[in-house]
């Protein structure tokens, strides 16, 4: 057997021991993210559709579909989905090897070992077991592989698979596309015939069955709903820095390995194969670059094929400069030393050090299933119904064993949702669908984006703590069950026309979940708003009030907030929702609703946008209320009673709405002397302006007492009259003609 081939089949061999060794390790390591497919994957196989919640849209960048049918397909044969998932990460990274390994033995056995080596036991991959990664980066080296082994239909084949899981790979399709141009190869149509077919074929699918960006699962997330809590960093560079510090201080070796990259580029012009994982590394960073949404860590795994070959150029160069049999030996040892010392050190980490997120290492890793969400996801399986609904911020596992509907604070399922986040609006999500259960960290019931349900009386009077699981470790966070106890009245919405505020901000809309007519009291309501943006941007957060309060100043209730306008799209409908406190008992009358907007809270623009009414309460009266009954159109005077007293005359006057009254008349009073002239006059609305008639319902009685000074009145007998006038000062008349009804008549003074 020549050297050559015999140093290849050793390093092969040793590099599948190390797959191994590798698996043993990761095996038993779950990525709680990973169980969101898992879910997809159960839904699959028992034939509920490629749904998370089914009968509800799906979202594309929840979950890589194709991976979820694989799944689907062997859970026919397994119900262990998490290990299953993991071991065929574990192999797809064997695989990914094996054809780096074929790629660079094309340059020699030695470099065909390091470039493996490299892309084996740096841990990037291995913390991915679950994930789709994996098989993706598989998926793409072996299409490389077979690009230069110019079996185009099985890489075109490969490529359009790579491109259903995730829609970057289309990166590395117009690297080899470029790189069979350059070498004028001949367009054949079977490979692009391959490729576009499964490639539509995923497409038109994915656009008919999906919802959100339309390609599985990409970046378009980060773009629409900011950072994800997950995300490694808010933008690649800072992603790709972080990296880089996670890498070395899970192993400080590996600084050392990537020295050897420099030489590498030197022997590029001569390893024509080299080109196409490094400009899939280049074109891949560049794309992230571009679009400056958020990343992962294993966003950047695109860029390990690269990073390997270049140190094994490196290594294969600086090695074939040593003449000297036994100096090349030895540098050879302390290369594989190196790695050794680098992979132990982060292998010895990542699966026996608890992965805190106060390590420095830690952003490497995705975070794993923590023992308190398992508890947690059991407890919902075996105490709630089968139809609850459930609300979380940390979806994984929670959702997977309870098989309950999940509400994603975070978005990945709805993506109200993430825009919510992306708003800064954390209490949106529960005020919108109010869910059955809600699972929550102890942190984040003190304060979730600014929102504090502990501290939130509509959350408290709904909602109740039921139990807690706490942490495998004492600094770990308990998670909180809370279950609701009280279903919210549904929200009712109040026509009224867009009334506007500076800075381009109106109100086009208002709902709650208390009556405006009569006006609930005592207990906390929600209030909804919706907003439009007219154009331009507000500079700075706007503290939002809300008041209801009576034409007499009586408040009913005051709430306000702050809401950060700057980070809301323009001229898009968007809803806010608002606690307010109905007090207890108030006064009857009609109430204003009115929202405040300003920067500062003490200086607010106030404008009205509904109103509230108080009736008045059926009250027994002493005394007599008698006299005729007299009908002014759509208002009837059904009694009255007068009452001399010390400093003038009480009229108490009792009306009824006939029909809803058309406009708010005033109640005319006049007393006059014997010879038909006016002594004393007095003009008024109901309840002293707080009643007024166009509130009246039809049948409603309302009765109103009114105060007439006599001081200035000579003693004697005087006749009182009683009218009503509209807004145009004209005077309504009786049915039988009379513009004013005698009332009774009175003494003033001696007389």
């Amino acid at each position: 057997m020549p050297a050559r081939r015999r140093a290849g089949l050793l390093g092969g061999v040793a590099l599948l021991a190390v797959v191994l060794v590798y698996a043993a390790l990761f095996l038993d390591r779950y990525l709680d993210r990973s169980f969101i497919t898992y879910r997809y994957a159960l839904n699959i196989a028992r034939g509920l559709g490629f749904a998370y919640n089914p009968g509800e849209p799906v979202l594309s960048q929840a979950v890589a579909p194709l991976y979820a049918f694989l799944l689907a397909l062997g859970a026919r044969f397994t119900g262990n989905l998490p290990l299953l998932s993991n071991l065929i990460g574990a192999a797809a990274i064997g695989l990914g090897g094996a054809a780096l390994f074929g790629l660079a033995s094309r340059a020699s056995a030695r470099a065909a070992v390091v470039a493996a080596a490299i892309y084996l036991t740096f841990p990037l991959l291995w913390v991915t077991l679950g994930l789709e990664v994996p098989l993706w980066m598989a998926l793409g080296l072996l299409a490389i592989w077979l690009h230069e082994a110019e079996h185009g239909p099985f890489a075109a084949l490969l490529l359009g698979l790579a491109l259903l899981m995730r829609p970057e790979i289309a990166a590395l399709v117009c690297i080899l596309v470029a790189d069979s141009l350059l070498r004028g190869r001949p367009f054949r149509l079977l490979p692009a015939g391959v490729f576009v077919g499964v490639a539509s074929v995923g497409l038109l699918w994915s656009v008919t069955t999906l919802e959100g960006s339309g390609l599985p699962p990409g970046l378009a997330r980060g773009l629409v709903a900011g950072v994800p809590p997950d995300a490694l960093a808010s933008a690649p560079l800072a992603g790709l820095a972080a990296l880089g510090a996670a890498a070395f201080h899970l192993s400080a070796a590996w600084l050392v390995v990537l020295l050897f990259a420099p030489a590498g580029v030197l022997a590029l012009p001569e390893q024509r194969w080299a080109w196409p994982p490094l400009a899939w590394a280049a074109l891949h960073l560049l794309g992230l670059l571009l679009l400056g949404a958020p990343v992962y860590a294993w966003t950047f795994a695109p860029l390990l094929p690269g990073l390997a070959v270049l140190v094994a150029l490196g290594v294969d160069l600086l090695l074939k400069d040593i003449r000297v049999r036994q100096v090349q030996w030895a540098a050879g040892g302390f290369l594989a030393l190196i790695l050794v010392v680098a992979s132990v050190q982060s292998v010895a980490q990542l699966t026996l050090v608890s992965p805190a997120e106060s390590a420095p290492w830690a952003a490497i890793s995705p975070p794993l299933v923590e023992p308190q969400a398992l508890q947690a996801d059991r407890w919902l399986r075996d105490n709630t119904p089968p139809e609850a609904t459930v609300g979380t911020t940390g979806l994984g596992v929670l959702g997977y064993l309870s098989e309950r509907h999940m509400f994603d604070y975070y978005g990945s399922l709805q993506p109200d949702l993430a825009q919510a986040v992306e708003r800064g609006d954390g209490g949106w999500w529960l005020s919108r669908y109010a869910p059955d259960y809600v699972v929550l960290r102890a942190g984040e019931y003190q304060s979730l984006d600014g929102y504090a349900p502990a501290a939130d009386s509509w959350f408290i009077a709904h909602y109740a703590e039921v139990t807690r699981f706490a942490g495998a470790a004492s600094d770990e966070e308990p998670l909180l069950v809370f279950a609701r106890v009280e279903v919210p009245p549904p929200l009712e919405e109040t026509l009224i026309g867009l009334v506007r505020y500076p800075n381009g901000l109106a109100i086009n809309g208002i709902s709650t979940d208390f009556s405006l007519d009569p006006l609930d009291a005592g207990r906390p309501g929600r209030v909804e708003l919706e907003w439009w943006l007219e154009g331009g941007e507000v500079p700075e957060p706007q503290h939002v009030a809300i008041r209801i309060q009576s034409r007499q100043g009586t408040l009913a209730a005051l709430e306000g907030r702050e809401v950060d306008f700057s980070r809301w799209p323009q001229r898009r409908l968007i809803t806010t929702y608002h606690q307010v406190d109905l007090a207890p008992a108030p006064a009857p009358g009609i109430y204003d609703v009115a929202v405040g907007i300003g920067a500062d809270p003490l200086n607010l623009t106030w404008q009205t946008i509904a109103q509230a009414k108080v009736p008045i309460p059926d009250a027994v009266y002493l005394g007599a209320v008698s006299g005729a009954r007299a009908e002014f159109g759509d208002v009837a005077l059904n009694g009255y009673r007068l009452v001399s007293q010390e400093d003038g005359l009480e009229v108490l006057l009792m009306w009824q709405a006939l029909n809803p009254p058309q406009a708010d008349y005033r109640v005319v009073i006049q007393v006059r002397d014997p010879l038909g002239a006016i002594v004393a006059r007095l003009e008024a609305e109901p309840l002293e302006g707080a009643y007024p008639f166009s509130f009246w319902a039809r049948g409603e009685q309302v009765p109103d007492t009114y105060h007439l000074s006599t001081a200035d009145i000579p003693p004697g007998d005087y006749d009182v009259y009683v009218g009503l006038i509209d807004p145009d000062d004209r005077r309504l008349l009786t049915v039988d003609g009379r513009d004013a009804v005698f009332i009774g008549r009175v003494s003033v003074g001696g007389g």
